[in-house]
């Protein structure tokens, strides 16, 4: 009796597909799941009320431009000029280098009747911004000294579009000790960040970065937006395309607000930012050790992010195992092989949540979401150099969970759901499914979307809760 009535209960538990077409998708990345069994006393999810606001989504921040550009002095070839005829009159061009004073007053530039040598905008202004100059004709590079070695320099070279130049609301900072940034109005703003090599150099970290910024104490109302973005602004890459952090987070269809924010490391050469409405934040030449790192709020989002050589990260969260807990992130990949990166949420009880990508399952923008109180998130890779991915990591509490009192119970600590696609909820029909099954005798299947652009999603949603039950003879 007890066999069939199982076997009953284990065949009326079929997947629920919502509007799958037979498009062709790209290759899901692997999406795994464990479950834990706890006894006596289990602890039942209920629906997440967070404590924080959730919001729609608000007016995308920023300006498009034309393509501006980034040079690095160590293509520059000693004792030879580089002749630039392409560039508007009336650009500008700015320096960011920690480079060696006497090294750039061998290297001068010349535009129309300007001619000036690097080292004269090596210093910021009396207000704390970086010199530049005014391109009004051909521009020219000239490395005067033919025997100045220039692998060894760092610095880069950036010039901005005419129109760039001329707004008032796109602005450059050259990162090389301490910068405060901050708007007090309700307008647009696009920031351009040049990183200068760093001061506090860990040689210590294998897998430390040569340039970052530090990002701290982020305020703003919950009427304004910020957007990172890798790369540099255009009119091709204005919108979510190439974003790796957002404030609020994007989820889906809301935005949500947090209590907290971690401090940033964005380990790039050169980045923007986008807002809409006020904001203060502080950005510095600093490095924080943080292959392992502690968040500092419960309610609280940061972001991981590789450029180069990668070793395992470990996120550590602060949370309250009374209380529902929903984790996640927004990944983008470009892995550079078939070696997989994998993003692992976990709790105490040994129950995971993961996702994996390689060359073949590249993501913008995928959501992976847990409700199992995830206390570590861990980002590993089999390669040393994995390929450049961004994941902005979040955390917060619900309501309450309430206990019930009786024999043995298997329950499910969570669900994950991986969705794909310019980081919305809907994407292009004809998505893949994986199905997983737990080391349990709980079952679940994890819905995957992969491929990009808008339309419908399906998913899978088959949680199993197996109870014991006796049968009076």
């Amino acid at each position: 009796m007890y066999k069939l009535l199982c076997h009953l209960l284990i065949c009326s538990s079929l997947p629920y597909l919502i509007d799958a077409d037979d498009d062709t998708s790209t290759v899901p990345p692997t999406v795994t799941q464990t479950a834990s069994t706890q006894n006596s006393e289990a602890t039942v999810p209920t629906t997440v009320s967070p404590t924080v606001n959730s919001t729609t989504v608000p007016t995308t921040p920023g300006k498009w431009y034309a393509s501006s550009q980034v040079l690095y002095l160590n293509k520059l070839v000693a004792g030879s000029k580089k002749v630039m005829s392409d560039i508007e009159p009336g650009s500008q061009l700015y320096l960011a280098s920690n480079d060696d004073i006497e090294n750039l007053r061998n290297i001068s530039i010349s535009s129309g009747t300007l001619n000036i040598t690097l080292d004269e905008l090596y210093d910021l202004d009396s207000n704390g911004k970086p010199k530049n100059f005014t391109i009004t004709d051909t521009l020219t590079i000239f490395v005067q000294d033919a025997n100045l070695n220039m692998t060894n320099l760092t610095g880069v070279y950036y010039i901005t579009t005419k129109e760039q130049a001329q707004d008032p609301t796109f602005h450059v900072y050259v990162i090389k000790t301490k910068h405060n940034i901050t708007s007090s109005d309700d307008s647009n703003g696009t920031f351009i960040i040049l990183n200068t090599q760093l001061i506090n150099f860990h040689k210590e970290d294998s897998d430390a970065p040569q340039k970052t910024s530090f990002v701290s104490g982020i305020v703003q109302p919950e009427t304004s937006v910020l957007w990172f973005h890798w790369g540099l602004p255009s009119a091709t890459n204005g919108g979510e395309a190439n974003r790796f952090f957002a404030y609020p987070m994007k989820l889906g269809t809301e935005s949500r607000f947090f209590t907290h924010i971690e401090p940033l490391q964005v380990p790039l050469d050169y980045w923007h930012f986008r807002s809409f409405g006020k904001f203060d934040l502080t950005i510095e030449n600093r490095y924080q050790r943080s292959q392992v790192y502690t968040t500092t709020g419960i309610d609280t989002t940061g972001i991981v992010i590789n450029n180069g050589k990668y070793f395992e990260h470990n996120v550590k969260f602060l949370n309250m195992s009374t209380k529902a807990r929903t984790s996640g992130a927004v990944i983008s990949t470009f892995p550079s092989s078939k070696d997989f990166i994998n993003f692992t949420f976990s709790d105490n009880f040994g129950a995971s949540n993961s996702a994996s990508f390689n060359n073949e399952s590249k993501e913008t923008h995928s959501i992976l979401s847990t409700t199992i109180q995830a206390t570590e998130l861990t980002i590993s890779s089999t390669s040393f150099t994995p390929g450049k991915f961004y994941c902005q990591y979040y955390g917060y509490s619900g309501d309450l969970l309430p206990t019930t009192q009786g024999t043995t119970v298997i329950t499910i600590q969570g669900n994950t759901t991986v969705i794909a696609g310019n980081s919305t909820v809907s994407t292009t029909p004809g998505s893949t499914v994986t199905t997983v099954t737990t080391t349990t005798s709980a079952t679940t299947t994890i819905g995957t979307t992969t491929a990009g652009g808008n339309g419908q999603f399906s998913i899978f949603v088959w949680v199993l809760v197996l109870s014991l039950f006796s049968v009076q003879e």
